[in-house]
C-alpha cells in the first residue's frame, strides 16, 4: 500500500513514510497548540496497524540499504588508502 501510494506522488516508499510522519506531527502540534483540546480528543489519531507495519518495514529496508552503502564506501576507502588508486567497479 505504501509503495503504491508513494508511486502516485513520485516518492520512494521511505520518502513517502517520512513525509507522512512529518505531516502527521505538524498536524498534531498545530491541533494541540491551537488551544485547549477537549478531553475526548486528546489521543493521537494513529494510522491503521497495516499502514504502520508497512512504514516500519520500509524504514528498516532503507536502513539496510544505507548500511550496505556504508560498507561499500569503507571498502573503497580501504582500497584507496592501501594503493593510492580508486578501485574500478567490481574490484572491491
Amino acid at each position: 500500500m505504501i509503495a503504491r501510494a508513494a508511486g502516485y506522488v513520485a516518492l520512494t516508499p521511505t520518502g513517502f513514510a517520512a513525509e507522512a510522519s512529518v505531516q502527521g506531527a505538524e498536524a498534531t502540534v498545530a491541533r494541540h497548540e491551537a488551544g485547549p483540546v477537549p478531553a475526548t480528543d486528546q489521543t493521537l489519531a494513529l494510522p491503521n496497524e497495516q499502514l504502520l507495519q508497512e512504514t516500519v518495514v520500509a524504514m528498516m529496508a532503507a536502513t539496510t540499504e544505507l548500511n550496505r552503502i556504508g560498507v561499500n564506501l569503507n571498502q573503497v576507502a580501504a582500497k584507496f588508502n592501501a594503493t593510492g588508486e580508486l578501485p574500478r567497479a567490481g574490484q572491491v
